[in-house]
């Protein structure tokens, strides 16, 4: 094939072109200057030298003349002929790339936009750790941090309150061991010895169980989960109930009779006690120690809203031996019942109610053994 050689009159670049190029108009390719293609030799045109420097010039290519638009029949008909044909290897993807070229663009985020939302705090998972929700603001009412700060201060007040009560049993097992020896032997000096004792433990329950119904105040501040807050409103309620029938039914008799459950039996003025009196101290003596039930409940739901396993198990070992020594209780003094009504004098009947009121007191004091550990354990993780 020939080639025309010629220069581009603007910056001296020699350009190389087909013959049939000649006549045409083209671009430079260093400097963009349109240029002219000259007529061969042959044509009149006068033949340049040919240099090794030599670039290829793009030659613009005229446009093709537009084709009619065709009519909505004949489009459809070329609409079926290519569905009915198979598609070559590569139609596909050329017909998808014109879809999607002609589908409108998704309009894009300002860069402030997406500068906000990259700050903005991530949402946490329902799998997050519970304590993080003490952090967490509340737009209304109290923030969980503070209640349960109000929560671990009056857990701190019961902890306290069971020592009381702990120091108190151990009292009251010195004088029901006093009684136990001196009753049978009919000494005079361990009764009274005995008398002293209790009157001495029933104050300290007395004053013990006032802290402790002031420490059932706070359990109503704890956030309302796994029961928490409910558990609270009854510890409360029955903190309050169990602090009124114990001032009614165990320390006012304490100081005027030797035998309070003796005087309470007899409080209908008869002279021998009734059923009606016993069903009643036994439903009394019930309520009178529910708040040994309900808080260590509380304190389960607490352990559970920390996630602390292990103290849930030792809430309901609490629960268990706070049972035990209410049953123990109830058999006792039905057994008393019997004693005084039908039997006074006669030993047997005096050692089976010694058997059940012992059962009572170990399980009492096994109750306060887990409890008081639990109470300070609880704080901890409170903390």
């Amino acid at each position: 094939m020939d080639f025309i050689t010629f220069q581009c009159p603007k910056c001296n670049q020699t350009l190389k072109v087909g013959v049939d190029k000649a006549g045409r108009q083209a671009k430079c390719p260093r400097c963009a200057n349109p240029v002219m293609v000259p007529a061969a030799a042959g044509n009149g045109g006068a033949p340049r030298p040919v240099v090794p420097d030599v670039v290829d010039v793009p030659v613009a290519r005229a446009r093709p003349a537009p084709q009619a638009e065709s009519s909505y029949e004949e489009v459809e008909e070329r609409y079926e002929e290519d569905r009915g044909r198979p598609r070559r290897r590569g139609e596909r993807a050329a017909e998808d790339d014109d879809v999607d070229r002609d589908r409108p663009r998704r309009r894009g985020r300002p860069d402030d936009d997406y500068d906000d939302n990259r700050d903005r705090p991530r949402r946490r998972g329902r799998d997050a750790d519970d304590d993080l929700e003490m952090d967490r603001p509340r737009k209304k009412g109290m923030s969980a941090r503070k209640k349960w700060g109000f929560v671990n201060i009056g857990v701190f007040i019961v902890a306290c309150a069971a020592c009381g009560l702990a120091g108190a049993q151990g009292l009251q097992m010195i004088a029901d061991l006093l009684l136990t020896i001196g009753f049978p032997s009919g000494s005079g000096g361990m009764g009274k010895a005995w008398n002293t004792i209790t009157q001495i433990a029933r104050v300290l329950v007395f004053c013990a169980l006032l802290g402790t119904a002031t420490g059932y105040v706070f359990a109503v501040f704890a956030p309302n989960k796994n029961a928490a807050m409910a558990l609270g409103i009854a510890s409360v309620s029955a903190g309050g109930v169990g602090l009124v029938l114990y001032l009614i039914f165990f320390m006012i008799p304490v100081f005027g009779q030797l035998f309070p459950v003796e005087y309470l039996l007899m409080t209908s003025g008869l002279e021998a006690p009734n059923a009606g009196n016993l069903i009643l101290l036994i439903f009394m003596s019930m309520l009178s120690w529910a708040h040994l039930i309900m808080y260590p409940l509380f304190l389960g739901a607490v352990a559970k809203c920390f996630k602390e396993r292990g103290y849930v198990h030792s809430s309901m070992t609490a629960v268990f031996m706070a049972g035990a020594f209410i049953g123990a209780v109830a058999i006792a003094l039905v057994v008393h019942f019997i004693w005084v009504r039908n039997s006074p004098g006669k030993m047997p009947m005096f050692w089976v109610w010694q058997v059940f009121h012992w059962i009572a007191n170990i399980a009492y004091a096994c109750f306060l053994v887990v409890y008081v550990p639990l109470l300070f354990n609880i704080r901890s993780i409170i903390d």
